[in-house]
């Protein structure tokens, strides 16, 4: 175990009037002056062994002290211990036979009965078990939208999306078995111009949720954009995170807005980091210009943003990280890596009042990676520019977040 570290990070704010707590499509809400403690109790090397590697995705906690993550390069869902600490298990998802499911780009686990399998290329979900027994399978090319919803330049076509980029990006789908129903993010078809198209899409639905508890799946439409993303100045990137909070009840957290929202319950709050400064890259659909996939691309790894949302069930809390932006080389040439980010822990009680943030030091964890546990919040340490990390090694730090003063 790693000597103990502890930061004490004092938070002092201004709670909001009743009279500026609602804007015209959420609210912000009550800010509390608190302190958070932040100690590294532990300190956890799971070792690895020869062919097997920590290339794993969508990391989600299993019933018993273990976790289980996606390979997508090698198509097996990894499972490892917390208690053991090693390695577990494998599921070798197949690419051809009875059983097949190909190209899997992301998945979710509910239990040792329900894994939820996706394939972006092939829009099919995929519902098995931790012995590789098919339950279902889902042809989601099936759905298009409805007619009111269709134009000239909207078709109907859809795709659900749901996929990630190891050190980069997570697009995660959820289960929510209060309801029986899967949320996904939808990337809805259009003939329109680059700018125009962004426009366009946030007019557009951007959540289907899929109800499998029938013996036909039906598929609802929601649309639940922050209102500023319907103005002409708008960000570059549709995308944004899908989580699970209270009584699995599924969120949308905006990367390029502080908001986060409620699906079920339609509620909407603003959730700003003290560290905000507003730099993300906006473009101006009046001038009706053209910009590659290197400008999204770069938008994405230098603009600041909300890049996960976790909710911790032992400590009845959320957690919003913030990425800070990351600095332009004078040159334009030198694009610095996501995982160089500092980012913010936001500390939030279970009705989203702001409690407090901490700054955690960019090149050490993978924000994308946290799992809560009883003894406290495991995050990742397999960040690429963790020069003391050990390759041999799938490494975590738990970390125990106390607030002081409730």
């Amino acid at each position: 175990m790693k000597n103990l570290v502890f930061l004490l990070i004092t938070i002092f704010s201004i709670s909001c009037s009743e009279e500026n707590n609602f804007t015209s499509n959420g609210k912000y809400n009550n800010v509390k002056s608190t302190a958070i403690k932040l100690e590294i109790v532990n300190d956890i090397k799971i070792p690895l062994r020869g062919d097997y590697q920590y290339n794993n995705s969508f990391l989600q906690k299993t019933e018993s002290s273990s976790f289980v993550g996606l390979d997508v390069d090698f198509q097996t869902l990894n499972f490892y211990s917390f208690d053991s600490l090693e390695f577990s298990k494998k599921i070798e998802l197949k690419e051809e036979g009875p059983t097949a499911t190909p190209d899997i780009s992301s998945s979710y686990y509910h239990n040792s009965d329900s894994i939820f399998l996706f394939s972006l290329t092939n829009q099919f979900l995929f519902l098995i078990d931790e012995n590789y027994e098919m339950i279902n399978k889902y042809n989601l090319r099936n759905f298009t939208l409805p007619e009111s919803m269709k134009s000239e330049n909207i078709p109907g076509e859809i795709s659900f999306f749901s996929v990630s980029k190891n050190n980069y990006f997570e697009f995660p789908f959820v289960f929510s078995p209060n309801h029986n129903k899967l949320y996904f993010q939808l990337s809805i078809h259009n003939n329109i111009p680059k700018y125009k198209r962004l426009q366009s899409i946030y007019n557009l639905p951007n959540i289907g949720v899929l109800d499998i508890s029938g013996e036909n799946v039906t598929i609802e439409y929601k649309k639940n954009w922050p209102e500023s993303f319907s103005s002409n100045i708008i960000p570059n990137n549709p995308y944004n995170i899908l989580a699970k909070g209270e009584n699995s009840q599924p969120i949308v957290n905006y990367i390029y807005s502080s908001a986060t929202y409620s699906i079920e319950s339609k509620e909407q709050v603003f959730i700003p980091s003290n560290n905000a400064e507003d730099n993300i890259t906006l473009f101006d659909v009046s001038k009706y210009k053209s910009y590659s996939d290197e400008d999204e691309l770069n938008g994405i790894i230098h603009d600041e943003g909300y890049f996960n949302l976790v909710y911790d069930p032992f400590r009845k809390l959320y957690y919003k990280i913030f990425k800070h932006a990351l600095s332009r080389s004078d040159d334009g040439l030198k694009r610095p890596h996501i995982m160089q980010s500092e980012f913010s822990i936001i500390v939030m009680d279970e009705s989203y009042n702001y409690l407090g943030e901490l700054k955690l030091p960019g090149s050490k964890y993978n924000f994308l990676h946290i799992i809560p546990l009883v003894e406290g919040v495991a995050i990742s340490k397999e960040n690429p520019f963790n020069m003391a990390n050990e390759e041999e090694y799938y490494e975590f730090d738990i970390l125990k977040i106390t607030l002081l003063n409730q």
